[in-house]
């Protein structure tokens, strides 16, 4: 008799020790991860804050090979290029913004 053990992920995706992937980790990976929560660490670059209608920050999230693009509503004007950080938030290989399409994406949570 065999015993088949499956396993479904749900929720946050990272690698495989528990911490984030790098933006080329997720990029060569991208089809798995697409429609998925994931935490990616980088350097923030190309940062864009935008206050109207609705407050939001647009950068690229980067490591020495790849970059992901990082929407976020509500997020922190604050950030500037250069700066190391850790997004969690939804991964989309295409996302569909009114007549733009955009190509990896994460939408980022929030935050408190």
């Amino acid at each position: 008799m065999r015993t088949v053990i499956v396993v479904t992920l749900t929720g946050v995706v990272a690698c495989a020790g528990g911490g984030a992937m790098s933006p080329t980790d997720l990029l060569r990976s991208a089809p798995t991860y697409n429609g998925k929560t994931v935490t990616v660490a980088g350097t923030v670059k190309s940062f864009h804050a935008d206050f109207t209608p609705d407050p939001s920050v647009e950068f690229d999230l980067c490591d020495a090979s790849n970059c992901v693009h990082v929407f976020q509503r509500k997020g922190d004007a604050n950030e500037t290029s250069g700066e190391k950080r850790t997004v969690v938030g939804r991964f989309s290989v295409r996302k569909q913004f009114g007549p733009s399409p955009f190509f990896y994406e994460v939408e980022a949570d929030a935050g408190p």
